[in-house]
């Protein structure tokens, strides 16, 4: 009887950690679906470029109709029509480009192309 225990005990331990590379596998290929960000607390966003602005105005987001100013944008991220996903803060300072909302970016990905 010992003997069958320790067998089933063995087969449900391998089953369970089969089943976790499994998981893993699917999750690391699949890319993060819009309602799962949006969950996360992203925004989708799109980098605009004005070639003629001055910086820091020369780059800035657009999400939905809303026009922001990051306060510091990396060089990776610094295309034109780049999307975006973004997380940030609202800065309570006044704009330095015109029309656009003073951001802070907390946390910024770049979406797949669609």
């Amino acid at each position: 009887m010992k003997i069958y225990s320790s067998l089933i005990l063995a087969l449900l331990l391998f089953v369970a950690c089969a089943d976790k590379k499994n998981q893993k596998t699917t999750e690391e290929v699949s890319q993060p679906t819009e309602e799962k960000m949006m969950n996360e607390g992203y925004s989708k966003a799109r980098i605009v470029h004005d070639e003629e602005a001055e910086a820091p105005c020369d780059y800035l987001l657009l999400s939905g109709d809303q026009m922001m100013e990051p306060m510091e944008l990396s060089k990776d991220f610094k295309q034109a029509d780049l999307k975006v996903w973004l997380k940030y803060v609202p800065q309570r300072r006044q704009g330095r480009c015109e029309g656009a909302l003073p951001i802070d970016i907390t946390e910024i990905k770049k979406r797949a192309k669609n």
